[in-house]
């Protein structure tokens, strides 16, 4: 059986216009947005500014800040509100980043030189932690201690999932039950409360802001689940990371563990390869396992797992009255689903 493929050029083209269109809805915000980014490398000693600005100013989907405006603008407030929610948003997330790729000894990043490349591990661990001290300003300018305490809880939480992962790694005993807490706390936490600090930033009650913190919770399932499946299936130069790197890293992964669960072929697998003490497994051993796993189904099922947490997080939304804001926030899920990168 052959691999799943990824989006054909067709398929990637609409893909693309329609999530051109989605962000077009908040072309102001996000010009604003760039700007603040802009400023908020700004103002240390060098070379801090020029690391973070690195990968900031590398551009990205802007993910995490378009689901902030969203929730904000579903609750019947003007986007504007959410501003400083979207700011700190993105700002935690390139932290997360440069903070990841010291850790996995990544070499690139969004296309480019990983700025651990450029700057070395030292300063791009430093041009992390002040992106972060930026985002923390972003979070006090909402003037919402319930903003504030969600974050600091939200970031306790990234932390713990990061030393999860860093434990499980090279652990062919991880389960999906530890993937799936990974997941919760390193990828959905960020997601969730982007969406619940947009909506609270917009005065929802809490009916509605709960609906919203969980909507973001499992977009942010999705959209992780979606990566690592793209790292069986996508292209190197989509994804705009080397494919299948996280196997080659140790990872727990959802297509790992259900391929160990459904084919005592793939155990063997990595009963022979994934050892931290060996050398990572060639790409062309890698590409045998790839072929494995499509045969014994797990892809297919991790695909499965994907679609029920975007199915699921849009549930969430039935509370919110109709609105073509409640429409753009389904759509934004939909979007997700499909993206090829």
């Amino acid at each position: 059986m052959s691999l799943p493929k990824a989006m054909s050029l067709t398929e990637r083209l609409r893909y693309r216009s329609l999530w051109k269109n989605l962000r077009a809805e908040f072309s102001g915000e996000l010009a604003r947005l760039e700007d603040n980014l802009s400023v908020a490398c700004q103002g240390a000693h060098a070379p801090l500014p020029e690391a973070a600005a690195q990968l900031v100013e590398a551009g990205g989907k802007r993910v995490r800040p378009l689901l902030a405006w969203l929730s904000c603008t579903a609750v019947g407030a003007d986007a504007s509100v959410a501003d400083p929610v979207a700011l700190a948003a993105e700002l935690t997330h390139a932290a997360t980043l440069l903070h990841d790729d010291v850790l996995d000894e990544g070499e690139v990043r969004r296309g480019k030189p990983a700025s651990r490349i450029l700057h070395g591990n030292r300063i791009s661990i430093l041009a992390g932690d002040f992106l972060l001290t930026r985002a923390l300003g972003g979070v006090f300018a909402t003037r919402n201690f319930e903003i504030c305490d969600s974050y600091q809880f939200m970031l306790q939480n990234m932390v713990e999932g990061e030393v999860l992962q860093q434990e499980h790694r090279f652990d062919l005993a991880t389960n999906e039950e530890v993937y799936e807490k990974i997941v919760e706390l390193k990828t959905a936490a960020l997601f969730a409360w982007s969406a619940k600090a947009g909506a609270m930033a917009a005065g929802a009650d809490e009916a509605t802001t709960r609906a919203l913190e969980k909507f973001g919770h499992g977009s942010g399932i999705a959209f992780q689940v979606l990566d690592d499946w793209l790292d069986w299936v996508g292209e190197g130069t989509l994804v705009g990371k080397a494919v299948l790197s996280d196997l080659k890293e140790g990872k727990p992964s959802l297509a790992v563990i259900y391929g160990c669960e459904m084919s005592e072929e793939v155990s063997r697998w990595f009963e022979s390869h994934l050892k931290d003490d060996r050398p990572p497994p060639s790409d062309k051993e890698v590409g045998r396992l790839a072929g494995m796993l499509a045969e014994c189904g797990a892809l297919a099922r991790v695909r499965g797992r994907l679609e029920s947490a975007t199915f699921g997080a849009i549930e969430e939304l039935e509370v919110l009255p109709a609105s073509p804001a409640r429409d753009r926030l389904v759509r934004f899920a939909r979007l997700l689903l499909a993206r090829d990168s």
